[in-house]
């Protein structure tokens, strides 16, 4: 039996649709997004890029839909030990890491903020959640966790598939970012990367732009 006929039979005897079947992904990104390449004049000995400088500084996305299109809130791991002081935008869940990885904490964090208010009866919560083979997924206390607290069954999908079988890796990732690129350079042209303090904020107010300009990219959400 392929991944697609489990996933199809599960849904079957969980008796749930596509509108409780879910992905679930974490993505690097970076606090500087520039394209690899540019333009200027022929000849120029050297072609100025700007950023903010945090280029290098690396965090996670976490992202989530159902197979009917449905998108859960970003929640966005820092790398960092402690939560910003600056206030953050509404709509996008932010933990602290010091790696700026997902980890059994993070999956709970994720959980009660993200997952647990997803748009289900509030008498039937019973869900199917995909995810890949990554630790912090499998760890058994967590898959405890989402089945007796979260009233969810997870699948996972094993290494080297993920790109074939990952409704997130084929439809939504590479869109996501680019809708994140187009806000980053729309903020670097209004030269609000002078203000370096709030990179947090500044941040998340950008991936949640983002990820709210995706509405047309919904329906391409399927596990088919």
């Amino acid at each position: 039996m392929n991944f697609r006929e489990f996933v199809l039979r599960r849904k079957e005897e969980l008796g749930i649709q596509a509108d409780r079947v879910f992905n679930m992904d974490e993505v690097p990104m970076s606090f500087d997004a520039p394209h690899s390449r540019t333009v200027d004049s022929t000849g120029a000995e050297s072609v100025p890029v700007s950023t903010t400088g945090h280029e290098k500084t690396g965090f996670t996305v976490v992202l989530a839909c159902s197979e009917s299109g449905k998108k859960l809130k970003p929640m966005v791991i820092f790398k960092r030990k402690t939560m910003p002081k600056e206030k953050l935008p509404d709509g996008v869940v932010v933990h602290c890491h010091g790696k700026g990885w997902m980890d059994r904490d993070g999956m709970a964090v994720w959980g009660e903020k993200v997952w647990r208010p997803r748009p289900v009866s509030f008498f039937d919560r019973t869900s199917l959640l995909i995810f890949d083979s990554f630790s912090a997924h499998i760890d058994e206390d967590v898959r405890n966790t989402f089945k007796n607290e979260h009233k969810t069954t997870t699948a996972v999908i094993h290494g080297g598939l993920t790109k074939k079988l990952q409704p997130l890796d084929i439809s939504v990732n590479r869109s996501f970012k680019n809708h994140i690129h187009a806000e980053w350079e729309k903020r670097m042209s209004e030269d609000l990367h002078r203000n370096r303090e709030n990179e947090e904020g500044n941040t998340c107010g950008s991936l949640r732009l983002g990820y709210s300009s995706m509405e047309g990219s919904e329906n391409n959400v399927n596990h088919k």
